[in-house]
């Protein structure tokens, strides 16, 4: 109960999974439910397009999450940098080989 609001915002934002599959759901409930109002006003038009407010709401929350989850992560990476310093590894030293031009090897040959 003692933590900061901002410790806890980078608890939510080290899980990560989780805005995913909700993103996911706003997605899929948009898609499903304006196949649904376009089934539904091939049989009564007005109820069809009226149906058609709940896909509308599915993509308003669907940005307004990717908004939010944007401004939450620059907000984070900005004043706490030790999160995005463990998820960066050093790349492995490349191995250098020494190459042997034809020249030199066909002027041994040639002895």
């Amino acid at each position: 109960m003692n933590k900061s609001f901002g410790k806890k915002l980078v608890e939510l934002y080290k899980s990560g999974r989780a805005i995913t599959l909700v993103q996911l759901t706003y997605v899929l409930l948009f898609i499903v439910f304006v196949i649904t109002a376009g089934l539904i006003s091939l049989i009564k038009q007005a109820v069809g397009i009226a149906f058609l407010i709940v896909p509308l709401i599915c993509l308003i929350s669907f940005c307004m999450n990717l908004v939010a989850y944007s401004v939450i992560k620059t907000a984070i990476e900005f004043f706490y940098p030790e999160v995005n310093e463990k998820e960066i590894k050093k790349a492995p030293a490349k191995k250098t080989t020494k190459k042997t031009s034809a020249k030199k090897s066909t002027k041994k040959t040639q002895k």
